[in-house]
Formats: C-alpha cells, structure tokens, sequence
C-alpha cells in the first residue's frame, strides 16, 4: 500500500511547529536567565544600600562621641587577660553599649551620666527609610586612645557590615622652642636650638636644628638673632630679619592658627601664698603642684626646685618675675619642672641664670633679657627674647599634650561578603 503523501500545506505546519518549539524553549530559557539576573541584580541592590547603611552608621557614630565630647572612664587601661581593654576598677572590657559603664568619672575628672542610654538612643536598632542598623564599639589602646567601630546593616534580608577606627587627636603643648599667640621677636645674640634630654645633656652630639619658631601672628628676627629650625607665622602673617638674622628651616606661613586653652588651678594644688625671695634668700619646693599669687626673684636669691619624687608644676595666678638667681631644677630635665601662668599678669626672665622647664602663659606678655640661658620650651600671649639669652629646645617635651581633641576616623572597611 503506497502512504499518503504530505502536501505543501501539512510540511508547512510541522515546520512552524517545529520552529515554534524551538523559540518556546529560547523563550523559556531567556525567561530564566532573565529572572535569575533580576533576582541578582534586586540582591546586588540591596547589598549596596545596606554597605551604604552600614557607612552611615559608621558617620553617626563619629558624629555621638565627638557630640558628647566623649572621655574613657577613669582607670581605663590595657589588661593582659582580657581584649581588647579592661577597666582596671572592675577587670570588665570596655564595649559600647555591652560593658560600658553609664555612669562614671571620666579621664578628665568630669562626672558622666547616661552614656550608655544616649549611645543606644542613637546607634543600636536604628531604622532608616532603607533598612536598619547598629553599631558597636571596643575601646583598643589607651596611648594612643583607639576604638574600633563596627555597623551591621540589614536591608531586605541582606546584612552588610562595615569596620572602622578612630583615634584621639593630641597636639602637644610644645611643638617647638617659642610660641608667641600674637608676635614673637628675636633680638641682638639670642639663638634657638634643639636637643633631647632622654639623650643626656645638652651638647656634642646631642644638638640639633630642632629650636622652631611659631605664631599666629608675625615673627620678627633682629640683629644676630637665629632660629636653628623653622620660623612659622601665622596664615596672613609672614618672618622679618634684619641685620645679621637668620632661619635655618622653613619660612611658609601656618595654615591655619593655633589656640591654647587658658589653664585652670586642679583641686590637688597646694596654696604658697605670694612668693618674694630677694637679697641671699633661698626656698625649695619638693615634688607636687602647687599655685601662688605673685612669684618675684631677685639679688642672690633663688628658687630650688626638688623634682626627686615627681615632676613639679607651679600655677601663678599673678605676675612672674625672675632674676638673681632664678629658679634651679635640680633634675636638670625641662619635663620635670612646669609654670603655668593663670591670667595676663606677665612673665619675664632676666639676669645670667639658667632656667630648665617649660613655661605656659598662653594669655600673657613673655620676655627674655640678659645672658641667661633657657633649656625647654615658652607659649605667651606674645614672646621677645633681647639680649644673648640662647634657648635649647627640648625634644622629649613633644610628648606633653594639651586637652584631648576630638575622636578622628582614620580607617574604614569592609569584611569580605
């Protein structure tokens, strides 16, 4: 029996057919790979939103300590057995908000309250238009102070986290040799230098071209006057010399100005009333802090300082006179020994005699006259050195901080998905 044959219309058909089929299953395909990119691309979109949740979670938390002007608890420091740092009154580590005390004296001295409470408020389970967040925080190193931060983001099922740390600004109180807020002016023979007595004492090779120079305002060089080191004025200001004068290092404006907080008398001084030695008087003061009105020397008499037990810190709320024989440091290291000036009263050296220590007067006139030799390092209101008084700069004195500055973010990451 012959079989029917197909005619053109039936090939046709099974031909669309087949053709059909086949861009059904590309279709199909196509379909597949489109929704499967589209759930990627949704879940890519996500992980970027909560990266970006995470990153401002980050901000925010810079944003509470330095808000807050957050200070560690008194006592915070690096405990052996316990990470990544332990309060040394209680041996718990210190984790915002986990362990960390509400309430407390901080480093300062300050009273805390609600610091806990106030960092929850504001960074755990903390709900955005996108998504959520919270943010940890383990205090790391107390010198320097450093904590690492941590957010965790939660955006439609996806969870991003993003790590940080932040570091406690520091300026030292003592940069440089000479700091004048509003001049500073060197005249006839006068010299800074630099060296450091961790080294031993002045001299040979412990000298260095260290002695710098700085002020808001302008720096006047006279005579044979020389900065062994860099003579920075303040942004709109710029160095004058004259004669003979000379810097050895930079000359290029500050940036920007420098502020020195005024100084306040702690609870612990101890009170010395006026202090007036002259003709062959002499009066020695031990370790400790100490405060007085006005503190004048001079003729043969002088001040003997006993640094044997600790550094020595006298606060002046008058005016500072010193000549005769001035004030002896018996440790020989400027650190040991620190006047602090309250107030505008003045402060001036005069005479042959050495002094070693450093001398904080950020609101008062400072001179120098006469031969006298100064180890350390000065900050006035303004300074003015005449004579041919040399002044060696002690670099160890870069280690004396001034009032904690604010928390800086100086890292920033994310752990690997």
């Amino acid at each position: 029996m012959k079989r029917p044959r197909l005619n053109a219309n039936g090939a046709a058909i099974i031909l669309a057919l087949g053709f059909l089929l086949v861009l059904l299953t590309i279709a199909a395909g196509v379909h597949t790979f489109v929704v499967r990119q589209l759930r990627a691309s949704g879940a890519e979109r996500r992980s970027v939103a909560a990266e970006y949740v995470a990153m401002g979670g980050i901000a925010r938390a810079v944003g509470w300590f330095n808000s807050q002007n957050y200070q560690i608890p008194n006592g915070a420091s690096i405990s052996p057995t316990a990470v990544p740092v332990s309060l040394a009154h209680s041996n718990t580590a210190l984790l915002l908000p986990a362990t960390h005390p509400n309430s407390y004296t901080d480093s300062l001295g300050g009273a805390r309250s609600g610091v806990v409470v106030s960092y929850r408020s504001y960074l755990t389970n903390q709900s955005t238009s996108v998504g959520t967040y919270s943010v940890t925080a383990a205090l790391i190193s107390t010198q320097p102070e450093l904590w690492e931060i941590q957010a965790t983001a939660l955006v439609g099922g996806v969870q991003r986290q993003v790590g940080a740390l932040l570091t406690r600004q520091q300026d030292s109180l003592f940069p440089g040799a000479l700091f004048g807020r509003d001049d500073v002016t060197l005249n006839g023979n006068a010299y800074t230098d630099g060296y450091d007595s961790s080294l031993g004492p002045y001299g040979g090779a412990n000298r260095f071209e260290t002695g710098s120079v700085r002020s808001n305002g302008s720096i006047s060089l006279v005579g044979n006057a020389m900065v062994k080191g860099d003579a920075i004025p303040g942004p709109n200001s710029s160095v004058t010399t004259t004669g003979n004068a000379q810097v050895t290092g930079l000359k290029d404006p500050a940036a920007s100005t420098t502020d020195y907080p005024a100084a306040t008398i702690p609870s612990n001084a101890a009170n010395l009333g006026n202090v007036d030695l002259h003709g062959n008087a002499t009066q020695t003061i031990s370790s400790g802090t100490y405060y007085l009105g006005d503190l004048s020397i001079s003729g043969n008499a002088g001040l003997i300082v006993d640094p044997s037990s600790g550094p020595v810190t006298i606060y002046v709320t008058g005016s500072l006179s010193i000549a005769g024989n001035g004030i002896t440091n018996l440790g020989g290291a400027p650190g040991q020994l620190s006047i602090v000036q309250i107030g505008n009263g003045g402060a001036s050296f005069s005479g042959n005699a050495s002094f070693a220590g450093t001398v904080y007067a950020p609101n008062s006139a400072v001179s120098l006259n006469g031969n006298g030799t100064l180890f350390g390092a000065l900050v006035g209101a303004s300074v003015s050195v005449h004579g041919n008084s040399p002044i060696h700069y002690d670099q160890s004195l870069r280690n004396l901080f001034g009032i904690p500055g604010p928390l800086r973010l100086i890292a920033q990451w994310m752990p690997p998905d």
